[in-house]
C-alpha cells in the first residue's frame, strides 16, 4: 500500500481521517485494559479537530522531512505523513508510548494511510530508532519514531524542513533551550510551529463544583512547582523570536461550547484523567489531602454539572528559521 502524497481538500472533514481515528480508537480500548487514566491518548482523541484545522497554515509538501517534539502518541507525525506524503519522524523522552504509538504506525501501514516499502520493514514489536543524526524516515508517507529529550534533539543541524511541538514547553523549567533546539535542527527557511495552552484564555461557566475547583487549582500548582507554565501560550511568539524564528501567523484554536456534559464524555474523561495522573503527586506535595483529591475525582467522574459554557483556548505560533 502507498499513502496519499498529495494534501486532502479539508483536513478538519472527519471523512478523511477515518483509518487514523479507528487506529487510535483501537489502541486507546487495548490501553484501558491495562491502565485506567491513559489520559495522554484520550487527549490524543479530544484535540483531533483544533490539531488537523491547525495542518492548513503549515503549508506542508510532498516529500519534506517533518520532525514533531515531544510526539507522544505521534498524531502529528502519523498525519502529516499519511495525509501529505512527509517524511515524519516522532521523537519523545518516553519510550513506553513510543511502543505504543509503533503499534498505530504498523496497523496504518497495513492500510492505505501509510507507505508500507517493498518487502515490508522488520517488526521488533516495538520502536524503529532513527539514528542519532539522522534526518527522517526513508520513505515518503512513512514514520520513524525514536527516543530523545527535546532539549538535547539526536539529529543534525538543519535536518528538516518542518517541525513541530504541542503542549511540550509549558512542561519545561527551561523552554527557551528547547525552543533553540527546534530552529538549529530545522533548515533555514523552515517552518516551526509551537502550540501551548494558555489558562488565561480558558473559562467555564458556572463554575463546577468547589471540589473540582480546588483539585484543578492544585494540578496547575503541582505544574508550576515542576517548574511548568501553564500561561506559556502567550510567551511563545517573543520566545521564537529572540532563538532565530520570524513569527509570521499567531493563532488561537478555541474549542467552545454550552450545553450539559455528561461524565462519560470525551472532555469529562480527559479531565479525570489528567487529574488522576498526578493525584499521588498533589498529596505529597501538601496541596490537597488524600480525601479532598478522591473526592474531587469521584465528582468529575459521577456528577452532574448542568449546563455549562465552556471555552478552552490555546495558541499556535507558526514561523520560519531566519
Amino acid at each position: 500500500m502507498t499513502a496519499a502524497h498529495t494534501a486532502i481538500a479539508n483536513p478538519a472533514d472527519p471523512r478523511h481521517w477515518q483509518e487514523v481515528d479507528a487506529a487510535y480508537q483501537q489502541l486507546l480500548r487495548d490501553v484501558q485494559r491495562s491502565e485506567p487514566h491513559p489520559w495522554l491518548l484520550v487527549q490524543t482523541l479530544a484535540t483531533t479537530v483544533s490539531r488537523r484545522v491547525l495542518y492548513g497554515a503549515l503549508s506542508l509538501e510532498p516529500g519534506w522531512r517533518l520532525l514533531d517534539v515531544g510526539t507522544g502518541f505521534g498524531p502529528v507525525a502519523v498525519e502529516a505523513a499519511g495525509a501529505f506524503g512527509c517524511l515524519a519522524v516522532g521523537v519523545d523522552v518516553d519510550v513506553d508510548v513510543l511502543a505504543r504509538t509503533a503499534r498505530v504506525r504498523d496497523a496504518l501501514r497495513g492500510s492505505t494511510w501509510l507507505a508500507d516499502p517493498p518487502g515490508g520493514r522488520p517488526t521488533s514489536g516495538n520502536t524503529e530508532m532513527a539514528a542519532p543524526g539522522a534526518s527522517a524516515s526513508d520513505v515518503a508517507g512513512d514514520v520513524v519514531l525514536t527516543a530523545g529529550d527535546a532539549r538535547q534533539l539526536p539529529f543534525a543541524d538543519e535536518a528538516f524542513d518542518a517541525v513541530t511541538a504541542r503542549f511540550v514547553l509549558q512542561h519545561l523549567p527551561s523552554p527557551t533551550t528547547t525552543a533553540a533546539e527546534l530552529v538549529r535542527v530545522v533548515r533555514p527557511g523552515g517552518v516551526v510551529c509551537v502550540v501551548e495552552a494558555d489558562d488565561g484564555l480558558s473559562l467555564t461557566y458556572p463554575e463546577p463544583p468547589a471540589v473540582v475547583r480546588r483539585l484543578q487549582d492544585a494540578y496547575v500548582a503541582a505544574q508550576h512547582a515542576r517548574g511548568g507554565d501553564r500561561f506559556m501560550g502567550r510567551k511563545v511568539a517573543s520566545l521564537l523570536d529572540d532563538v532565530g524564528v520570524e513569527v509570521t501567523s499567531v493563532l488561537v484554536m478555541p474549542q467552545a461550547g454550552y450545553g450539559v456534559v455528561p461524565p462519560s464524555s470525551l472532555g469529562r474523561c480527559l479531565l479525570h484523567d489528567r487529574l488522576a495522573a498526578v493525584a499521588d503527586e498533589i498529596v505529597m506535595l501538601g496541596l490537597l489531602s488524600y480525601d479532598e483529591v478522591r473526592d474531587g475525582l469521584e465528582a468529575i467522574a459521577t456528577s452532574d454539572f448542568g449546563a455549562q459554557t465552556a471555552v478552552d483556548g490555546h495558541l499556535a505560533v507558526i514561523g520560519r528559521r531566519r
